[in-house]
């Protein structure tokens, strides 16, 4: 199996005979708990931390009489609420994937790029790349999006399994914030179907007045929606018809560039 990114670095900054395999794995588990969307066994742990099981059950046993993980449903796992050490590394590892890829999409259309991930029980803004022009749509890392009105929110939330998208929803609530916000639950419900089916989404004024914007789901490659990124338009300068296409096109493999290099 390739080695993890943890045990990279730590090869590349350290001695082998100084550097703690318990330590780095312990890391590795929070990162892999922070980018799940739902608790997870220790076999399943142990199959993505590239351990033993029993190997896996100690980590586990360690991280929650810390206070770093806790157990539900009395055999899963899952990372602690407000640990911030898990996501750190998270977002960490999201950024240093996406920076280049970003870039390359902001050099392209010259317009505001935003990236935001799943946490726990919201969908958060962790980078934004301004567009260098006059008029333009404007975004705020740190954000918390609704996962009803802006593309990013609705991308990433469609992907989730039903349980997590009533938890989004359920924590943001379906407020109207533009004439344009689907606040019907079967209307949305809806909306999430055809996200899927076309793997892309559209804020059609829905959360910004005169503001259109475009999101894709960013996966592991395991699958799991993790992440989304965007580009953002004042509508008057919206694209047309072919350059709409390759707007949608061009998106999709930033997405895809990213999760190969996670």
């Amino acid at each position: 199996m390739a080695e993890s990114i943890a045990t990279s670095k730590a090869r590349q900054t350290s001695d082998d005979r100084y550097v703690s395999r318990g330590i780095v794995k312990a890391f590795e588990a929070l990162t892999v708990l922070a980018r799940s969307q739902s608790s997870l066994s220790v076999n399943e742990l142990a199959a993505r931390l590239d351990v033993t099981r029993s190997f896996a059950f100690r980590l586990m046993q360690t991280l929650e009489s810390v206070g770093q993980v806790e157990r539900v449903d009395d055999a899963r796992y899952r990372l602690r609420e407000g640990n911030h050490i898990g996501a750190s590394r998270f977002v960490a590892d999201l950024l240093q994937a996406a920076r280049e890829p970003l870039r390359a999409l902001s050099a392209r259309f010259s317009e505001t790029i935003g990236m935001s991930a799943l946490f726990q029980n919201r969908i958060e803004v962790i980078h934004v790349i301004e567009s260098p022009r006059l008029m333009r749509v404007t975004n705020v890392v740190g954000r918390i999006l609704p996962p009803h009105a802006s593309s990013m929110g609705k991308a990433l939330t469609a992907h989730q399994p039903e349980a997590i998208r009533n938890t989004l929803i359920r924590n943001y609530g379906l407020l109207t914030i533009t004439p344009n916000t689907i606040t019907d639950q079967t209307q949305l419900e809806a909306e999430y179907a055809r996200i899927r089916e076309r793997s892309y989404a559209v804020d059609a004024e829905e959360s910004i007045p005169d503001s259109t914007c475009f999101g894709v789901p960013v996966f592991l490659k395991t699958g799991e929606a993790i992440a989304a990124i965007s580009v953002s338009f004042p509508t008057a300068r919206l694209p047309r018809e072919q350059g709409l296409d390759d707007l949608i096109q061009c998106l999709k493999s930033t997405s895809q560039a990213i999760t190969d290099g996670l």
